[in-house]
């Protein structure tokens, strides 16, 4: 779980990441989401992608 110290927070798979950051509850948020070497998320996505993994899941 970020806590505001990190540079680099690691995740093994990007719904733990998008978990991490959501959790933090803005005093850590990421700039950029990269699996590998491709960058998969990062701004308005990776912003997008946070606010919907907070989102009740629906049946």
């Amino acid at each position: 779980m970020a806590d505001g110290s990190e540079g680099l927070l690691m995740a093994p798979d990007l719904a733990t990441a998008l978990a991490d950051i959501a959790g933090a509850g803005g005093v850590w948020t990421a700039e950029r989401i990269t699996l590998g070497p491709e960058t998969v998320l990062e701004g308005a996505a990776l912003a997008t992608a946070v606010s919907e993994s907070l989102a009740p899941a629906t049946a």
